[in-house]
């Protein structure tokens, strides 16, 4: 079997070798050479030789048929030691170092050989009287010695093997906490599911190698809740968003008929506007799929979809269930909350019956104060249900009180300033509502100090309630009550303007002026329809405070 040359594996048993000046041949396991190595060009011709490559070739034959190799001399005086590299069944290596004793210089065999390379003789043999020599007895030990150091190349390239084997699982560990620590520190806000849908679809982006990401859900209000038919994308999408949306619905009904246990196992889809797959991973809850979590065309080096991209995304599946099934709880009970809260603002409303909607209306105004004036939205929202239960301490104020036609003795009016304090007391002891407490206690300080109960000036009244008392008494004078009729609005924000600096804080009077009141006036008309009809509807949805 006639073996060709090729190029020799750095940093490995030939690089020893030629360290130590010892010239040598090295063969792949399928028998194709692949170079020969020696300081001198002529030593190297003298190797390369049809003749001695022949004796090679059939030493390598014999070996390979016994099982066994050891140091055979291929004529009187010229030793091949052979270093079996089995270590891979695919890669596995012969590295042969030739030496000659000074018994095979000159030799016939030699000079077959040098005539074979077309070789000089006397400067072959010169060239080989530089290369280094030895004894047979020192051809063994040699051998023996090259043969320990293949084991310990061998040795290292395992333990490097495992080394790196160990760093790319550390590195993928380490991807996967890092990404798990990212999303589940997000899991609290329960306020914004949409914003945590969009960070998983963007940290799922960062992390793997997909050119896009895409979380989708069903259309459907029941199932899907919150997130009703919503896209969140990362990346650019492989076709447009609406060809992109019905090809999800196509997969979506695919993995439904196919059920969720299916989908989790094999979750690599044809994706039909590009034809190519990608990973479409179902998000299920309450034994439905909602949705899916989309990604595709992968770069690298490696572009296949693999074991760890689909761990990562579905970890990222059940935080996105998670986070569904819980944000659509939360919901719910928000919405149970505030119904109770409405429901109480209304059973105040409703002991007079010019106030009816006054604690609604006053919350969307001071929701939209606050909004105008740049708070977070979760400011915004407290300040809107304070403003809901602002006047709640009336429940302690009689309705003789509360309801009188005429103008009230100085006895009466201070039962109506204990309305704050009494409000306070009420919900001081309910945790969900400690952040409404400035408001309720407050929202009848007045900018200049003239106010009540704590006669605060200016800035040490709190924002929440300087807002609330602006808001209420817009809405105050806008309304019909007992002892007058409701003012007209140029009337009611001249002395909202008049009111700048002494009743009100006169940054708040500027940022009322921007405010839209289409929505306060509808508000206004229904509410004013519900008195006349003697019914009061209480509001559980908060469309009117978005």
């Amino acid at each position: 079997m006639k073996r060709q040359l090729t190029h020799s594996a750095p940093g490995e048993l030939g690089d020893r070798c030629e360290a130590l000046s010892l010239p040598y041949i090295r063969y792949s396991e399928d028998g194709r050479r692949r170079s020969v190595s020696a300081e001198s060009p002529v030593v190297t011709r003298w190797i390369r030789s049809a003749y001695l490559l022949g004796l090679v070739d059939d030493a390598i034959e014999g070996w390979q048929e016994s099982g066994t190799a050891s140091p055979t001399e291929l004529f009187d005086g010229c030793w091949a030691l052979p270093l079996h590299d089995r270590r891979r069944r695919r890669d596995g290596t012969w590295t042969i170092v030739i030496m000659l004793t000074h018994e095979g210089l000159g030799s016939e065999e030699f000079m077959a050989a040098c005539q074979s390379g077309r070789l000089d003789n006397t400067l072959t043999i010169d060239a080989w009287k530089e290369m280094p020599s030895c004894t047979e007895r020192e051809l063994s030990m040699l051998w023996q010695m090259l043969t320990w150091q293949l084991h310990d190349i061998n040795r290292i390239r395992d333990i490097e093997s495992s080394l790196s084997s160990f760093s790319d699982e550390l590195t993928i560990a380490y991807e996967e906490i890092s990404f798990l620590h990212r999303i589940g520190s997000s899991l609290t806000e329960l306020q914004h599911p949409h914003k945590f849908v969009e960070r998983v679809a963007d940290e799922i982006f960062e992390t793997l190698s997909f050119r896009w990401v895409a979380i989708g859900f069903v259309d459907d209000e029941q199932a899907a809740r919150l997130m009703t038919d919503r896209l969140f994308v990362s990346g650019r999408l492989p076709c447009s968003e609406l060809a992109f949306r019905q090809e999800a619905g196509r997969l979506f009904t695919t993995m439904t008929d196919l059920g969720d246990a299916a989908c989790q196992q094999s979750p690599v889809h044809a994706f039909g506007p590009v034809g190519t797959r990608i990973i479409c991973y179902p998000i299920v809850l309450d034994g439905r799929i909602v949705g899916g979590i989309f990604a595709g065309d992968k770069e690298g080096v490696d572009q296949e979809i693999s074991s760890v991209d689909i761990k990562m995304i579905e970890t990222a599946a059940s935080f996105v269930t998670i986070m569904v099934e819980n944000a659509g709880l939360y919901d719910d009970q928000q919405l149970m909350f505030l119904g109770t809260l409405e429901a109480l603002s209304a059973s105040i409303d409703a002991k007079d019956p010019y106030t009816c909607g006054h604690s609604e209306r006053v919350a969307y105004l001071s929701a939209q104060i606050a909004q105008a004036h740049g708070l977070e939205e979760r400011d915004v929202e407290r300040i809107r249900i304070a403003g809901l239960i602002h006047d709640i301490g009336k429940i302690g104020v009689p309705e003789s009180v509360l309801c009188k036609p005429g103008k009230l003795t100085d006895e009466e009016y201070a039962q109506i300033k204990k309305h704050p304090e009494i409000g306070y007391q009420i919900v001081k002891d309910i945790p969900l509502l400690d952040h409404t407490l400035p408001g309720i206690l407050h929202h009848h300080e007045r900018y200049d100090g003239r106010g009540y109960p704590a006669g605060l000036i200016g800035d040490l009244i709190p924002l929440m309630a300087r807002i609330i008392g602006l808001a209420d008494a817009f809405d105050a004078m806008s309304s019909t009550r007992t002892y007058r009729a409701a003012m007209d609005r140029e009337a009611v924000l001249g002395e909202i303007r008049n009111g700048a600096g002494t009743q009100f804080d006169p940054e708040l009077v500027t940022v009322f002026s921007s405010i839209d009141l289409a929505v306060y006036d509808q508000m206004v008309e229904r509410h004013q329809k519900q008195s006349e009809s003697g019914g009061i509807r209480l509001r559980l949805s908060r469309d009117e405070a978005a």
